[in-house]
């Protein structure tokens, strides 16, 4: 069984941005110019030199592969966590867990999404009496 912890749950929305931004770090990853200054003494006096040029393609594979698996790493907590409230049982809790966490609706907003006299107290006792069980 998938155990997800409240924490996890709180922390879904944030790794989504987190998601979000570093796809887009891949898609605009580029190597990087790199410069260097130097005093050369070859005419006997001290010469300021600077050297440019691209970042090694090594270390640029290696700072893609760690962007990759950086995706890799955050997208398998957010299926984890999904899969997690995919298998809660009550029908209730189960919706508003997705609701509170997985869409960010505020506690308010998920009663009145659950309709029949759901109050915002309501739902906030029913998450905690559900992470009290686990």
């Amino acid at each position: 069984m998938i155990k997800a912890s409240k924490n996890d749950l709180k922390q879904y929305r944030s790794l989504t941005t987190t998601l979000e931004i570093a796809k887009e770090e891949l898609d605009a990853m580029l190597p990087e110019y790199v410069g260097d200054t130097y005093k050369d003494y070859s005419t006997g006096h001290p010469i300021i030199k600077m050297e440019q040029g691209i970042e090694d393609r090594d270390h640029f594979a290696l700072r893609k592969r760690r962007k990759v698996q950086q995706i890799e790493r955050i997208s398998r907590r957010l299926r984890e966590t999904e899969e997690f409230v995919d298998t809660v049982r009550d029908n209730d809790i189960r919706n508003i867990l997705k609701l509170v966490y997985i869409q960010g609706y505020s506690q308010k907003q998920a009663a009145k999404k659950m309709g029949r006299g759901w109050t915002r107290d309501a739902v906030a006792k029913r998450i905690e009496r559900f992470f009290n069980e686990k």
